[in-house]
């Protein structure tokens, strides 16, 4: 160890250490790093956005699982057998108040409504149940 006077007149330290230092547990603060378990714990909430670049500890993890949980869909299920085609991304209905559920279906047209497989409609108010319809005529 050796002694130095820094800029401000303060005693300043330097400890020669190994290239590798190894330690069970170290604490600052609150914060607990323990190697027996591999956990940081007692870490403040950090900020959660676009450019945060804090550590998230696991009561915001959770809370945002929480939130994907509570936003999800009830009631609705769509078994595509492993196969993703159109409308996967929830993208099928591009009419105006159009409705799309289903695998490959597509509702185009104003007030449309398609259910089932591969179903198309681009008319206005139009509705198809059903598979693989295409329909040619409004109000049908």
């Amino acid at each position: 160890m050796t002694e130095t006077q820094g800029k401000n007149g303060q005693s300043v330290y330097n400890v020669a250490t190994a290239k590798e230092v190894s330690f069970n547990k170290t604490t600052v603060g609150t914060v607990i790093t323990d190697s027996a378990t591999g956990k940081i714990t007692g870490l403040t909430a950090g900020e959660v956005s676009a450019t945060s670049t804090d550590a998230i500890n696991g009561s915001q993890l959770y809370a945002t699982n929480q939130a994907i949980a509570d936003s999800k869909t009830h009631y609705v299920s769509v078994n595509d057998d492993g196969v993703q085609a159109d409308n996967y991304n929830n993208d099928g209905a591009t009419g105006k108040n159009a409705l799309a559920v289903g695998v490959g279906s597509k509702a185009a047209g104003e007030n449309a409504v398609v259910i089932g497989y591969n179903n198309n409609v681009a008319q206005d108010k139009t509705v198809a149940l059903g598979s693989s319809i295409t329909t040619t005529q409004a109000n049908s």
